[in-house]
């Protein structure tokens, strides 16, 4: 049933119970729940499961976790490549556009045998990265952040069920719809391709585009539809200028609480936007498929009819039949439907708080999505273009102090167009988007269209579509009769395109059938290869490797094959067995993702835990040690079992023992056993006395020194210890040469001019690695030059968004916190804006601690 579907795929903002400020208009999902059990009894096919997620991708030090909500339907699972994810917005999901087959993009996954995904935006729904919405905590809010989120969930994914060669297609409507565009552009290397249905990836802060298609859209349903609206927002803004006008006002829409003599103009212009609310929310849904009040009732048609009904001369009464229309559909205060509740304050009393106990599901949701406006992507929409039918009453102002009251006096006008411009330049907006394989659909009749591109490059397949007709999202609905004429075919371009992308082929991704069984050993369509039919992207557009594929692929590729060849001549006669054979071989492959998931929870205990990680650096660092001192006790074992003396082997006195080797005072001649013996023993003891330094400063608290620099030191010691285990072999080595066979002669010193020539390139090799770390160790910076912040324009940090402390300005020209940068780099090895080689006088080798694993053996 379409009208019970209740997610909220991309709502750009909330409606607050008993509250009618208004905070921006979104894709009403089809009507929200939390409640998971009635979709799974619904769809019982349909898995709900949590994923251990990042809490900050950019801080490679911060190894705190959460657990992200995602949706799993296996349902049309069939080739264990075709991979269709569904990305969540800023409101609940509940798993129905996962599993409701009516969706369009699911009838595709059936036809194309998509696995199918829906994961949950973090800070929404049940997806808490900290369980509350301070703004300290919501700093980790981005769409940075959410977008790698995406990054870091395609990777697990296809470790943890085995994808093979996979081929992951995005599919977002609405904000969800531009971070399905931006992960393509971002992260192409990830997807062969996406749809972003009616995204805006124009950033405009003062969005007043929104009310001239409002105000279209009116003049093509009805021509007298347009004046009647201006007659009547003229009407109520005369009105809202006088205490008698505005006491009018309280009889005509019965507020609550009323105007009275304490009311100001921040009240005011509060009620306009609840106004412009109703039309907001009549014209942005008009003839979608996701409910039957969308088909006929919620519609711009229906507005027009009410608004040029001339049984009712009055016009701002027939604005308030409007509102009463509209506010059944929608209630403001589903108790009092006839009330309209007018209190800016209240609304922010609730939504200024970061406490999720006091601020709701609808309020969490609004506070989420109005700190990404005000802090990012802007979308304000105001009535601020001049001459309009609805007045000047929505002003950008009213959005400026709503962010500012909601979030504190840090979030002002300029912090506002501050994040809100560095968002347009990192995403390029509409005129300089850029990516591959995407189809970008937009209705006409949607307010968003305005923010969309449409700029077409056939040779990458950036494929803008405009539907006439149709508003917010038509595209990714169910089917209805009488739905707009051109949605049929736009949906048929989409998926046309979307086949291109994920390169369908029948003969090897399409249904098993019998008369693919005629061979013997004719492999299952999932253990087919497919890597001839891997989309290739420009090279310019994916510099990244290939995407992971899992370590269980060879092995689960033997057993379809084999699955199939042992079952095909029954399958040929019986195609009732055919089918059995297919249901064996999927919950066969469900239990295999079932164990390598058990085995990526335990992995990601260890990678994502500061516990498991020192752990992890203990074994790597101390085992190879261990394993050598056990490799002696065989040895001597296998020498006292032979009866053989530890005499025969001249190092008891001085080889083994005596560190300093080459500087011994007993100088005698060694056999090759007691040479090579002599120098493993001494590089292994060597090597496990650098590991003292190296945990003392591991353990100093960070209020002494920073985790950056400490990591420069680290390095420093390693390389010291390297350039001195180069050093220990010559001695022992040396003498060997000298004194094993005198009567050699000219040989003899031949090989070892040439032995000390090696070595003391070698150790100057080394000297060069000692002083680059110890000059980066003693320099401000190792990357990039120091300005003063006085000389620049944006003083906020893109990796930590805070103010910029000691800015380091990399080649690219790209300012960061100098620990912020350092600490990226520790990692990276480009600029995390815009990706250029950064250029530095050492690289990271060794800064997490760890030591070769090699024996200095000469």
């Amino acid at each position: 049933n379409v009208a019970d579907i209740s997610i909220i795929i991309g709502a750009f903002g909330s409606r607050i119970e008993a509250a009618t400020i208004f905070l921006g208009h979104h894709l009403n999902q089809l009507t929200v729940t939390s409640n998971d059990a009635g979709v799974l009894d619904q769809y019982p096919w349909l898995q709900v499961k949590n994923f251990t997620q990042k809490l900050d991708h950019f801080d490679p030090y911060n190894t705190k976790t959460w657990n992200q909500k995602y949706f799993y339907n296996p349902k049309f699972s069939r080739n264990n490549s075709i991979i269709f994810l569904m990305i969540g917005g800023e409101g609940p999901e509940n798993g129905k556009w996962a599993a409701n087959p009516d969706v369009q993009y699911l009838q595709w996954a059936a036809e194309f045998g998509a696995d199918v995904f829906d994961l949950e935006h973090r800070f929404f729904g049940d997806s808490w990265p900290i369980p509350d919405m301070t703004t300290n905590s919501l700093r980790y809010l981005t769409t940075q952040q959410a977008l790698a989120d995406l990054a870091y969930f395609i990777e697990s994914m296809n470790q943890l069920y085995g994808f093979k060669n996979p081929r992951w297609v995005t599919f977002g409507g609405s904000y969800p719809g531009s971070l399905s565009a931006w992960f393509r552009q971002k992260y192409p290397q990830l997807t062969v391709g996406s749809v972003a249905s009616s995204a805006p990836v124009n950033l405009k802060l003062d969005f007043y585009e929104y009310a001239m298609v409002v105000e279209d859209n009116l003049k093509l349903t009805d021509v007298n539809c347009a004046p009647a609206v201006r007659d009547a927002f003229t009407k109520i803004q005369k009105l809202s200028l006088t205490a008698e006008g505005r006491n009018q006002l309280n009889g005509y829409f019965n507020l609550q609480p009323p105007f009275d003599g304490k009311t100001t103009k921040l009240d005011i212009n509060n009620f306009f936007g609840n106004l412009f609310n109703t039309f907001q929310g009549m014209t942005q849904y008009t003839y979608d498929g996701q409910s039957n009040s969308t088909h006929s009732d919620k519609t711009v048609r229906k507005m027009c009819q009410i608004m040029t009904n001339t049984s009712e001369p009055d016009t701002v009464k027939r604005v308030e039949n409007l509102f009463l229309w509209f506010n059944v559909m929608e209630p403001a205060d589903p108790d009092h439907l006839t009330v309209m509740p007018n209190s800016y304050w209240d609304v922010i009393k609730q939504v200024g708080s970061g406490d999720l106990k006091v601020l709701g599901p609808d309020g969490a949701a609004a506070r989420g999505w109005m700190w990404l406006c005000c802090n990012e992507i802007g979308f304000l929409q105001t009535t601020n273009q001049g001459n309009n039918v609805f007045g000047s009453g929505v002003t950008l102002n009213l959005f400026i102090d709503m962010c500012t009251d909601m979030f504190g006096d840090t979030i002002k006008i300029k912090q506002i167009m501050a994040g809100n411009k560095k968002s347009q330049n990192y995403y390029g907006g509409a005129d300089f988007y850029n990516a591959t394989n995407v189809v970008l659909p937009n209705g006409s009749l949607d307010p968003w269209h305005a923010l969309g591109t449409y700029k077409t490059v056939e040779s990458q397949a950036l494929l803008p579509y405009l539907i006439n007709g149709t508003a917010h999202c038509g595209d990714m609905y169910p089917s209805y009769d009488g739905e707009p004429n051109s949605l049929p075919a736009a949906r048929a371009f989409i998926k046309q395109h979307v086949r291109e992308f994920i390169r369908y082929d029948p003969n090897v991704d399409g249904p098993k059938t019998s008369a693919a069984s005629n061979s013997l050993f004719v492999p299952s369509s999932r253990s087919r290869s497919i890597s001839s039919h891997f989309p290739q992207m420009p090279t310019s557009m994916h510099p990244y490797a290939d995407g992971i594929h899992s370590l269980f692929g060879s092995a689960m590729q033997n057993s379809d094959i084999l699955n199939q060849s042992t079952s095909t001549n029954r399958s040929i006669e019986d195609p009732e067995s055919l089918d059995h054979l297919r249901n064996n071989e999927r919950e066969q492959l469900l239990d295999q993702r079932q164990i390598r998931e058990g085995f990526q929870q335990l992995r990601n205990t260890f990678d994502n835990s500061r516990e498991g990680q020192t752990l992890l650096n203990i074994i790597k660092n101390v085992l190879p040690f261990l394993t050598l001192f056990a490799a002696k006790l065989i040895i001597m074992t296998v020498l006292y079992l032979r009866n053989y003396s530890m005499d025969d082997f001249e190092f008891s006195n001085t080889f083994g023992l005596n560190i300093l080797y080459f500087v011994s005072g007993e100088f005698k001649e060694l056999s090759v056993s007691s040479t090579i013996y002599g120098v493993i023993m001494t590089d292994t003891s060597f090597k496990l006395i650098t590991v003292i330094p190296k945990s003392l400063i591991v353990i100093i608290p960070e209020a002494y020194t920073s985790q950056s620099y400490k990591r420069k030191v680290l390095q420093s010691i390693e390389y010291c210890s390297q350039l001195y285990r180069c050093a220990l072999p010559f001695g022992p080595w040396l003498r060997h040469f000298l004194f094993v066979n005198p009567g050699a002669g000219f040989m003899i010193y031949f090989f070892s001019i040439v032995y000390f020539s090696l070595k003391v390139g070698e150790m100057y090799r080394y000297s060069l690695f000692v002083k680059k770390s110890v000059r980066c160790l003693l320099t401000d910076s190792s990357v990039g030059t120091s300005v003063k912040l006085v000389d620049l324009d944006d003083k906020q940090c893109t990796v930590c968004h805070e103010d910029l402390s000691y800015p380091i300005k990399l080649e690219c020209s790209h300012v960061f916190c100098k620990t912020c940068i350092e600490t990226w780099l520790d990692q990276k090895t480009t600029c995390p804006m815009c990706r250029a080689e950064v250029t530095k006088d050492v690289d990271n080798e060794w800064k997490n601690g760890g030591t070769s694993y090699a024996i200095r053996m000469f």
